[in-house]
């Protein structure tokens, strides 16, 4: 996981660093992708990862969502178009307007314990996949490119295909070769801080393609400086 440590603050904060995750489907059921997602499109999103509180809040008003891997496993490839890149960008706006499958009800704090009035803690980070509608850029910066299938075997998605990008560490490009079947893919890119307010935003881009694919989402994430029972 990334080194999101480094803005975690003096002794007693570390009691307010809540991990999440996410899956979208325990089994095969996934969610659907733009088909027209040939070219890049700044309003054409498959997800957006925003922290949903408001500087200032009474309650975790200063929470920092950090992303620490996205697992996207493709339930269905496309036999059309050639290669598969995600491109990462942050705003400092929430990116979401419409479209897509919410998956911030399905969001769990990892820890659990059997104390009576225990209950688990609720995500900060709001969270939406598949083919979604996005706002105009506000202040938008690329964050970075994951070309997890090249040209290659003209085909940009198998079925069984799972491609992570896994934020913080250094930077790193594609483990593993690229093979006319299922494979895992690996790529890590910088570390992200969200702030309230502000957005991680995937695009996905297939070459030449015009047919929709239907992918698995989990997620893992860190949030920082969360009030005790919030």
């Amino acid at each position: 996981m990334g080194e999101v440590a480094l803005v975690t603050a003096i002794a007693g904060d570390e009691r307010k660093k809540k991990f999440f995750s996410v899956v979208n489907s325990e089994y095969k059921a996934g969610v659907l992708f733009d088909a027209d997602c040939a070219t890049f499109s700044a309003t054409g999103a498959f997800l957006v990862i925003n922290n949903g509180v408001a500087r200032g809040d009474s309650v975790n008003g200063n929470v920092i969502v950090c992303p620490e891997y996205v697992k996207m496993t493709a339930v269905t490839g496309t036999g059309t178009g050639d290669g598969l890149r995600v491109i990462w960008k942050t705003d400092i706006i929430d990116r979401y307007t419409s479209g897509g499958t919410s998956l911030t009800t399905l969001a769990a704090n990892t820890f659990v314990d059997t104390y009576s009035s225990f209950e688990r803690v609720t995500a900060c980070a709001v969270i939406h996949a598949g083919d979604l509608l996005a706002p105009a850029e506000s202040s938008a910066a690329a964050l970075a490119v994951c070309q997890f299938r090249p040209t290659y075997g003209a085909q940009p998605a198998f079925n069984g295909d799972c491609f992570i990008t896994k934020f913080g560490g250094e930077v790193g490009v594609q483990d593993g070769a690229v093979t006319v079947s299922a494979m895992v893919a690996v790529h890590t890119v910088p570390q992200v801080y969200l702030g309230p307010g502000t957005s991680l935003v995937g695009h996905i881009v297939m070459d030449a393609t015009s047919a929709a694919t239907e992918w698995k989402i989990e997620i893992g994430w860190t949030e920082l400086h969360h009030d005790f029972n919030a």
